[in-house]
């Protein structure tokens, strides 16, 4: 990207002040500056990790007051805890405080349940495998606590996977009091997986209904029905991809759902398949006066292939379907000319923007320097005008006044997410999922947030200027040609680049059919090999059966064969099983090193006992990895057995396991003493059904630890010398630990 020096960036801001903003009906390039000290303005405020401030309405005063969630992220014997407080000089102190015994406070959702112009608060958390809903009023004394379900550890990981969310709310029985929609859903563990309707004054379940796919909860909407004149709600879900069905519904597949407020479905349509999520927004697209539905839709298997945009009445009727030319990130609605009317944003790969009314009719379209996408509005340095805070790349913020000159620029090393504002109340709260820097912006005056760097420093730079201006300006003119040059040469490689890319996807396919091919016929030769004897001890036993009592004495010993062999069919189906699912179970998450290796070491401490084995540990208990639990004790355990099995023939046997980590990445080492892998042997080590050991396995163990580090953004080699010992490096991708 290209960035105007600071001496021309500034004298063009001079020069432009007084324009009268974009032309919509031409598409304009958005220069994104990247560094701060170029521009007018600065972010300032005060950084926070542990508490996340959120407004909400406890009067009819327009007062703002705020609700602050302390979540503890530790262990589940202590509190997390909701604040109520004002923020106001006159009472800046605090209203109640609410504490709930569990590890986070998983979603909070305000709204006036009971029509008395004071908001309450819906939190929902997990206590174990207990769900709860809980409503907190801050001015009563007794709470209302609903315990919702009560999960299973089906996968045995050790606890129930679940989630709940609070997500809309409305008064379907006519009785004074919103009736709230949770969403509760269950991971690995499959079950429970509902949409249920809850009187949390009488603390009971209304209804729930079968929800296999999960609720994209921030995209629901209360709509009256035109023909029944009944209230409905709305929403998109997203595909998991565990294989659970019910209801006519399954969690392969992403869907818009539209069901009565007393739980039955009215119509759904299905809008893609694996790995897809639907995030519906409200237009009046054929201009009657009612809202339609416009969502992405899918047309190919997967979220990587193209998305189009469909849009349907409320009835589920297709109004329209539009095929993109161009590949569809993301959709929003926002207000981008500062009209009261929101507009449809589109944002594409290329990262450019579209913005339409609600009749799709192009209103202005931006070219960005990088991927951008628009978070709120308010005028927060009291210029007369909004300014617009826009979040760049996933990891910074910019800051723009309304005809889309950059004021100021925030860089962050996290990715940064805004939560739009009341502006009434011009609250913007800034974070990192991963825990980084936070930014809890909540208080005027706006300047204390924004402000301009010193007029002095402007003024001393000011006088060499118009020197420097003329002489950059000569060269930029003999430049241009240059540049235009450079720019279609770097078109073309782009081309060749996307070409090549193709091609790469097309091997990478080839590649795994060609890899399925072999492990079914891996899979069939081993199960025939495994249950042959079992087949043959069994006609055996029959046939001994028919004969005198003689035979009787060895029956034990050919049903004990036969049942070892099945047994050995079952394993082999398992571990085939589970390398052939791994593409279909990524879930990342904070993964202590140490705490596996331990856990591994306990299971396997008998067997070690048996084969006398040393285990020597060198590392920090404080390293985490981006990985998933289960599958990296898989690998670890996978890595374990694989050195005891070649140790077996040494007299000397030990095992080092040493890691090391910076800033971006872990290193860890796993050393045996055994006998060492043939040099012809290691380019092959990890390929699936190819096993060195002397006694012949499936061959699944090595190659189902490359595919788990290499899925979760790592690297696996191995370095070995006959009769000296193996080593297998993991370069694996570093997370903060909890």
């Amino acid at each position: 990207m290209k960035i105007l020096p600071i001496s021309i960036a500034l004298f063009i801001c001079i020069l432009s002040c007084g324009s009268s903003g974009m032309n919509p009906a031409e598409a304009f390039n958005l220069e994104i500056v990247e560094e701060p000290s170029r521009l007018p303005y600065r972010f300032t405020g005060t950084g926070c990790t542990n508490s996340w401030k959120f407004p909400i309405s406890l009067d009819s005063s327009g007062i703002p007051a705020l609700y602050i969630v302390q979540n503890n992220w530790r262990k589940p014997s202590d509190l997390s805890s909701i604040i109520f407080k004002w923020e106001d000089k006159e009472r800046d102190n605090i209203i109640a405080q609410f504490n709930a015994r569990t590890v986070f406070i998983i979603s909070h959702y305000s709204g006036d349940f009971d029509h008395d112009y004071v908001e309450e608060l819906a939190i929902t958390y997990l206590i174990g495998d207990t769900v709860w809903l809980e409503i907190l009023e801050p001015f009563e004394e007794k709470q209302h606590r609903i315990l919702l379900e009560v999960g299973e550890d089906f996968d045995s990981s050790g606890s129930w996977d679940g989630t709940v969310f609070a997500f809309n709310d409305f008064d379907m029985n006519a009785d004074g009091f919103n009736e709230i929609f949770v969403s509760v859903s269950a991971g690995y563990d499959l079950s429970p997986r509902y949409l249920a309707c809850v009187d949390w004054k009488k603390e009971s379940i209304i209804w729930k209904y079968d929800m296999p796919p999960y609720i994209s909860f921030d995209h629901s909407y209360i709509l009256r029905d035109p023909n029944s004149g009944e209230h409905v709600l709305l929403f998109g879900a997203g595909s998991f991809c565990n294989g659970v069905e019910g209801n006519g519904l399954d969690d392969c597949h992403s869907y818009l759902i539209c069901v009565t407020l007393e739980g039955g479905m009215l119509w759904q349509k299905e809008m893609g398949g694996r790995y897809t999520h639907t995030h519906p927004e409200l237009i009046d697209y054929d201009n009657d006066g009612k809202p339609d539905i416009i969502t992405e839709i899918y047309p190919e298997e997967d979220d990587r292939q193209t998305r189009d945009i469909i849009i349907v009445d409320i009835m589920g009727n297709t109004l329209d379907y539009i095929m993109m030319e161009k590949y569809l990130k993301n959709m929003q609605m926002f207000d981008i000319d500062l009209d009261g009317q929101e507009e449809l944003c589109l944002y594409f790969g290329d990262n450019s923007i579209e913005c339409y009314n609600d009749q799709l009719e192009l209103e202005v379209s931006f070219s960005c320097g990088a991927p951008l996408s628009f978070r709120d509005s308010y005028d927060f340095i009291n210029q007369g005008k909004p300014q617009f805070i826009c979040n760049v790349r996933g990891i910074g913020l910019a800051l723009f006044d309304s005809e889309f000159r950059q004021l100021a620029f925030l860089d962050e090393e996290d990715p940064v997410e805004v939560f739009k504002s009341d502006a009434a109340l011009a609250n913007i709260f800034v974070r990192n999922p991963s825990g980084g820097c936070s930014y809890n912006i909540d208080k005027a005056p706006w300047q204390s947030v924004f402000s301009r760097y010193p007029i002095l420093a402007f003024l001393a730079g000011f006088i060499p200027l118009s020197i420097i201006i003329a002489v950059t300006w000569i060269i930029l003119l003999k430049f241009r040609q240059k540049n235009k040059t450079i720019a279609q040469q770097r078109d073309s490689l782009d081309n060749t680049l996307k070409e090549l890319r193709q091609t790469q996807q097309k091997l990478i396919e080839a590649e795994k059919y060609k890899q399925a091919k072999d492990m079914a016929g891996g899979f069939a030769h081993e199960i025939r090999n495994a249950l042959f004897p079992a087949k043959a001890s069994i006609k055996k036993i029959e046939s001994d059966l028919r004969k005198s009592d003689q035979a009787d004495s060895g029956i034990p010993k050919l049903t004990l064969l036969a049942s070892t062999a099945i047994s050995k069919a079952i394993e082999l189906t398992n571990l085939i099983s589970q390398y052939t699912r791994l593409d279909s179970i990524y879930q990342p998450e904070n993964v202590n090193i140490h705490s596996i290796i331990e856990e591994v070491l306990e299971t396997n401490e008998l067997r070690l006992k048996e084969n006398s084995v040393e285990i020597n540990l060198e590392g920090s208990d404080q390293v985490c990895i981006e990985s998933n639990r289960r599958q990296f004790f898989s690998v670890i355990n996978n890595l374990l057995l694989n050195s005891i099995d070649a140790m077996k023939d040494k007299s000397e046997r030990r095992i080092d396991i040493s890691w090391s980590h910076n800033e971006s990445s872990v290193y860890l080492k796993f050393r045996d003493s055994g006998g060492g892998i043939p040099l012809e042997l290691q380019e092959s080590v990890f390929n699936a059904f190819r096993s060195y050991k002397k006694e012949k396995g499936i061959g699944l163990g090595l190659a189902i630890v490359k595919r788990v580090v290499e899925m979760y953004g790592g690297t696996i080699s191995v370095t070995s010398q006959p009769g000296t010992g193996t080593s297998f490096n993991l370069k694996l991708k570093s997370s903060k630990c909890p």
